[in-house]
């Protein structure tokens, strides 16, 4: 399916990267079970953010060893949100390259085919760069974001990808 909207959470890789991050860390990607716990952000409280806060911090060393994964390493900041958004202490190397990610995506967002030239993705990334350059640990950080079936009502059944393709 690709993407079916701009922001970080709104495609098929970053959902593989959750299950990725999470086998690693030991809440399995259960999507199926709406009451199971989930990386997926916008679907955790403050309880559960405290859990994957711990797994987060508990597997440090086993999450930095799979940044050469390449379904996490092309979505470092997708890993990187996961971390904010539960408030867990973002290791440097991990800050560091999802940085690095973005500010690459930000160079190719116009060529790579986005609906609207890429501005919608850009002001996603600047967004995030912002968020993961005053990120204080402890603090969660809200990432906006919409799932397929939400940006499918939206468009009343068209026009998923990057909103307007179709």
């Amino acid at each position: 399916m690709g993407w079916w909207g701009y922001r970080l959470f709104e495609g098929d890789s970053p959902l593989d990267a959750l299950g990725e991050l999470g086998d690693i860390i030991g809440i399995p990607d259960d999507t199926d079970n709406d009451d199971a716990l989930h990386l997926y952000p916008v679907r955790y409280d403050d309880a559960d953010a405290l859990i994957i806060r711990t797994a987060l911090e508990t597997f440090e060393d086993e999450v930095l060893g799979a940044l050469d994964n390449p379904c996490i390493a092309e979505m470092l900041p997708v890993v990187a949100a996961v971390y904010m958004s539960a408030g867990a202490k973002l290791p440097d190397e991990i800050k560091s390259l999802s940085r690095t990610t973005a500010l690459g995506e930000i160079e190719t967002a116009a060529s790579e085919g986005w609906s609207d030239g890429g501005i919608g993705r850009i002001e996603t990334l600047n967004d995030f760069i912002e968020k993961l350059d005053t990120y204080v640990p402890g603090t969660r950080v809200e990432f906006v974001s919409a799932g397929l079936f939400e940006k499918f009502a939206e468009h009343e059944g068209t026009g998923l990808i990057n909103d307007k393709i179709g």
